[in-house]
């Protein structure tokens, strides 16, 4: 310590050192700053300690806005990796389970679209198909009204497809409507090698 004289001695044969200290206001002194240095540390170390803690807690938040932030743009494959067993962890659980089911209804959604075209797109080329055939001036009145027919038939085909996919648009999720009917496989045939008829007539294909 400064100023501090020590003066040794011997007592029963054991040696021993006395300290003096002219001046007592320098030993406070001393510990003051032992003190401040120690406080001085201790905070350095709280602040760095909570900086740390903030950035682990926070991490995860910007994390999962990030990741709303893709749901927005219909990027439903972001997962989040977030491995915590807090209440932060379960959020990350959920939003994980909540984007699979939306990625899983995006592709019900595109492949209901695919088949609604495709079922769509069907009946547009019959009814094209038979009213190019209709322009032939050499067809007979029997030609003539069946083809009409079978265009009258599309078109109800297509009035009928449409009622449905309103009633799909207008049904809950969650509600599943069942209509049992029996239908024979060979009156199906028929109907549908009558309606392709036109292009088995262009391709010159006959069907016995």
């Amino acid at each position: 310590l400064i100023n501090t004289i020590g003066v040794p001695f011997t007592y029963e044969n054991k040696q021993y050192a006395l300290f003096i200290r002219p001046d007592i206001r320098l030993l406070f002194s001393e510990v003051h700053t032992i003190l401040g240095g120690l406080m001085l540390t201790m905070t350095v170390l709280s602040l760095l300690g909570m900086l740390l803690f903030a950035k682990a807690l926070i991490r995860p938040i910007t994390q999962l806005t990030e990741a709303t932030h893709q749901l927005a743009y219909e990027k439903f494959d972001t997962l989040l990796e977030i491995d915590r067993a807090d209440e932060i962890g379960q959020l990350a659980v959920s939003f994980n389970v909540m984007t699979e089911k939306l990625q899983e209804n995006d592709r019900i959604r595109k492949e209901f679209i695919s088949n609604v075209s495709h079922d769509f797109q069907s009946p547009l080329l019959n009814i094209q198909g038979y009213v190019d055939l209709l322009k032939n001036p050499l067809l007979t009145d029997k030609e003539r009204q069946e083809y009409t027919t079978i265009i009258e038939l599309e078109t109800k085909r297509m009035s009928t497809l449409t009622k449905q996919l309103l009633l799909l648009t207008s049904l809950d999720q969650s509600t599943r409507l069942l209509k049992r009917e029996s239908y024979r496989l060979d009156e199906q045939l028929k109907e549908t090698v009558r309606k392709y008829r036109w292009q088995l007539e262009e391709a010159n294909v006959q069907l016995s």
